[in-house]
């Protein structure tokens, strides 16, 4: 008696191989994964893959504070935990305390990350003090109850968009670093938008 159900069994197992053969070869030609993206919240140092190899090592260091504008974290000449490189391959979050690469001097310093790319960035006018606050998507900066200053109202903004604009949103690669108490030296209000790129590593609290 032959078994009726013999040529179903034989499809089945050719389905089987098929579908194995095929998920085979797609695993093979996938490309890649990239180093991260950004999005809103977590963002990174780029979304294309590098033009040259870009080494995700990082060392422990410690680093002297030079000033004292990140009085709640640590004073001039306390020392902190950097882990240098971190950045090279990792992400970076609003709020991370970074050592950064001052553009106005070869010493790095401490400093919050306060606005990432995609943020919208609005300079105000503050008459009364004459100096300049600023909103991060919608709301002030704010230092304990009082809002965030930097610079002076008779002098440009160093926050600028593009053509000047003082209502503008981070490109790619553009981020916002402030110190804890205003008018902080060495940080965004000085430097205006920062890039990204100059991010040396992350201080491990």
């Amino acid at each position: 008696m032959k078994n009726k159900d013999g040529p179903l069994i034989v499809a089945a197992l050719i389905l089987i191989s098929v579908g194995v053969w095929f998920l085979f070869r797609s695993s093979q030609n996938s490309p890649e994964p990239k180093i991260s993206s950004y999005n809103q919240e977590y963002a990174n140092l780029s979304g294309e893959e590098p033009a040259e190899k870009i080494s995700c090592d990082t060392e422990v260091i410690k680093v002297k504070m030079r000033d004292n504008y990140l009085r709640g974290v640590a004073r001039r000449g306390e020392e902190l935990e950097v882990k240098k490189g971190f950045y090279n391959c990792n992400g970076f979050l609003k709020g991370d305390l970074a050592w950064v690469k001052s553009p106005s001097d070869s010493t790095p310093v401490v400093r919050y990350i306060r606005a990432i790319p995609g943020d919208r960035i609005e300079v105000v006018e503050n008459k009364e003090r004459r100096r300049w606050n600023i909103k991060i998507n919608g709301e002030y900066l704010k230092y304990r109850s009082e809002l965030y200053f930097f610079g002076r109202t008779e002098d440009k903004p160093a926050i600028r968009g593009r053509n000047d604009s003082l209502n503008f949103e981070l490109g790619d690669e553009e981020i916002l670093l402030f110190s804890e108490i205003p008018p902080g030296l060495h940080d965004s209000g000085e430097w205006g938008v920062f890039p990204a790129s100059k991010l040396l590593g992350k201080v491990e609290l």
